[in-house]
């Protein structure tokens, strides 16, 4: 913990970073990564990661006819499983995984149902399998 929170302070310092890369969109939804960064779904800036070993921040968007890219700017939830894919829901796009390994997005659009709902939780139970909250119930 105590490094992170360098990371974050030493982060702050740096405004011209911080505001450019994470704090220009508004961060939304935050979860720890098993490897000791952050990932942040953010309003209108797709995901971020802020990688504190290497005090770095890699940031994933939508690329136009490119499938394998996350689908929407705005993630509202985040969840990593035990393999290290990482979930996303989105406001309009529908569900994401995002395996780091491969630096690939598979994207799941049906999920969000009829009138394209938002996903607004993720959660796993014991059994790995996955819980979306939506303004529909689960």
């Amino acid at each position: 913990m105590l490094r992170f929170n360098w990371f974050i302070s030493n982060l702050l310092s740096r405004s011209d970073f911080v505001i450019i890369i994470i704090f220009s969109f508004w961060g939304l939804s935050f979860f720890p990564a098993a490897k000791g960064g952050l990932w942040v779904g953010t309003i209108g800036g797709g995901l971020n990661y802020l990688d504190t070993d290497r005090e770095a921040c890699e940031r994933f968007v939508p690329i136009e006819e490119d499938t394998t890219s996350l689908s929407g700017w705005n993630v509202l939830s985040i969840w990593e499983d035990e393999r290290g894919w990482v979930w996303l829901g989105t406001t309009k796009n529908g569900l994401n995984v995002f395996n780091p390994k491969t630096g690939v997005f598979h994207r799941f659009p049906e999920v969000s149902g009829p009138g394209k709902r938002p996903i607004y939780s993720i959660c796993e139970d014991a059994k790995q399998q996955l819980w979306l909250g939506t303004y529909g119930g689960l």
